[in-house]
């Protein structure tokens, strides 16, 4: 009976008084997904477009072959950290004073992503379906869903994500032969005839988007194992990678690059010329963006969880539920904060932002899980222990 209620409680490990674990594989890998595609698969083809022309799609490619090494790093050091979140794991590695402000700079970095996040999802419902509403109205409901999910806890959104993840790959499988009479490969050439100018900033904006699957390190004691996070992680990372790079090729080879750059939102545009012989599909850009608000939800959801999570780790509590209205009603200011119109949104948060935000996540990941590897940390205290300010004792929801 002993034996067993300490099995329960450490996950399947008898004697380790640690957390049972919530993320599976499969919904690790949905999850990892919907954080890095509903926005950037939405506005990410117009900016790539316009910086780099022809070679756009050849730009998204590079940011993939150099994104993969950087998974593989990151995965290959994950084995060397305990089972727990992003922002403990930096308190046990780096110390106390130092992990408090890479924790910090963790939470700062995806306060950034989640309200670009907020802002992008509002401006996509205001464009295709709510003309007339005001952009703060759908913000807020947008950040009041996101506080809804993450106060239900990290299961609910993790399932969340496997049914969005199946949604928005079925209607893929069925879109994608639509647009094979419209393609023209040679809508994809010249390459690299104004230089390597354009394939290298079209790579860098590609790789700030694809990039945010690292996010997936501050539920990392949500895994069974650190396998289970980096598999998690990489397969995410590829699909995302390979579904947008896809979808990519198909809009230019379609609609031309310029084409595509013309569009805030060029595949949806792309995807209303699709036509099939039979009358399956009377709007396919309503199901396209039902599919992709679905996404939106668990990706907006995960971000408030997760910076919740680390406000309260930084405040030393450990029950995060008490951050998320706090956080959600501070994510729905800063979206409001900024450009008013689209296109200076496209410009400074896609072009710049973005990706500045998720190269500092990257660097962060990277440090940490290299100091750890380099320097193990001391195993966490099992459950019932005191805490040693880390706030690394039990999980809540």
């Amino acid at each position: 009976m002993r034996a067993a209620r300490a099995e329960r409680a450490g996950g399947g490990v008898p004697g380790r008084g640690q957390p049972r674990p919530q993320i599976s594989l499969s919904e690790g890998t949905a999850l990892g997904t919907c954080l890095a595609w509903p926005v950037a698969v939405l506005y990410l083809p117009a900016v790539v477009a316009a910086e780099g022309r022809e070679d756009g799609w050849l730009g998204m490619l590079l940011a993939g072959l150099v994104l993969i090494p950087v998974g593989l790093l990151l995965g290959a050091l994950a084995h060397r950290v305990p089972r727990l979140g992003l922002v403990d794991q930096a308190t046990l590695a780096l110390g106390k004073a130092l992990g408090r402000v890479v924790a910090a700079v963790f939470v700062l970095g995806t306060s950034v992503l989640a309200a670009y996040a907020v802002r992008a999802g509002a401006e996509m419902v205001r464009l295709l379906m709510l003309p007339r509403t005001p952009p703060w109205v759908i913000s807020l409901v947008i950040a009041l869903q996101g506080a809804v999910g993450a106060w239900f806890g990290l299961e609910v959104v993790a399932r969340a994500a496997v049914m969005a993840f199946l949604s928005v790959g079925a209607l893929l499988l069925v879109l994608i032969p639509g647009f094979i009479p419209m393609f023209d490969a040679r809508r994809l050439f010249p390459v690299l005839s104004y230089g390597p100018g354009p394939l290298l900033r079209s790579a860098a904006v590609s790789a700030g988007f694809w990039g945010q699957v690292v996010l997936l390190a501050m539920s990392a004691e949500s895994f069974r194992t650190p396998a289970e996070l980096r598999a998690s992680a990489l397969r995410a990372g590829a699909a995302s990678l390979a579904t947008g790079w896809l979808l990519f090729v198909l809009a230019q080879g379609s609609a031309g690059w310029y084409g595509v750059s013309e569009f805030a939102m060029p595949n949806v545009e792309v995807m209303r010329a699709v036509r099939f012989y039979l009358p399956l599909f009377e709007r396919v850009d309503v199901l396209v963006v039902t599919g992709w608000t679905a996404m939106g939800f668990v990706q907006v959801a995960w971000l408030v969880w997760a910076l919740a999570r680390g406000v309260s780790r930084l405040a030393g509590a450990v029950d995060s539920r008490p951050f998320v209205v706090p956080v959600a009603a501070a994510l729905w200011g800063a979206s409001l904060v900024g450009p008013e119109d689209l296109p200076g949104l496209l410009l400074r948060w896609t072009r710049v932002l973005v990706p500045l935000a998720t190269g500092v996540l990257v660097l962060t990941v990277a440090v940490v899980w290299l100091t750890a590897a380099v320097r193990p940390p001391a195993p966490p205290a099992p459950r019932g222990a005191r805490r040693d300010g880390t706030g690394a004792v039990g999980q809540d929801r």
